[in-house]
């Protein structure tokens, strides 16, 4: 009996279907996508902002069925605080001396593995992490006013 993939992928947690330092890249894409809110890298401010504006978004993003969508696993998956702090700090230190190719260059590679793990997440995978790129920036501006 051949189970199509798509099927047999949902049964499985998508979790799962990464290594732990490729879902910590999934992750840490969320943040980079959100580091021109912060207007440099040893802006503060800019970071702290950048850290309520994530905490919300994983909150809300742990009320959605992440069963079978992966984009909303990982932005839920920034929900716990220590851990959302910690990954900023992280990903903080990994931009600090690279440019805005090599930056960009993680963020891509995210989306690569996601098209060759699970090709049917992909789309919504790209376009959260465009959302929440957005979502931050407006975010940022209602705390400037």
């Amino acid at each position: 009996m051949n189970i199509p993939r798509e099927t047999a992928l949902h049964k499985l947690e998508l979790r799962s279907l990464f290594s732990d330092q490729d879902w910590l890249s999934l992750q840490s894409s969320v943040v980079l996508v959100c580091r021109h809110a912060a207007q440099g890298s040893s802006d503060d401010p800019g970071w702290e902002k950048i850290e309520r504006a994530l905490e919300a978004l994983a909150k809300d993003a742990t009320q959605e069925s992440k069963e079978k969508n992966l984009a909303l696993a990982v932005l839920a998956s920034l929900a716990d605080d220590a851990f959302r702090r910690q990954l900023i700090a992280k990903v903080r230190d990994d931009i600090a001396d690279r440019s805005e190719p090599a930056v960009r260059a993680l963020t891509v590679r995210s989306g690569q593995l996601v098209e060759a793990i699970c090709a049917e997440q992909s789309f919504s995978f790209r376009a959260m992490l465009t959302l929440v790129s957005m979502e931050i920036q407006s975010f940022q501006t209602g705390l400037d006013n």
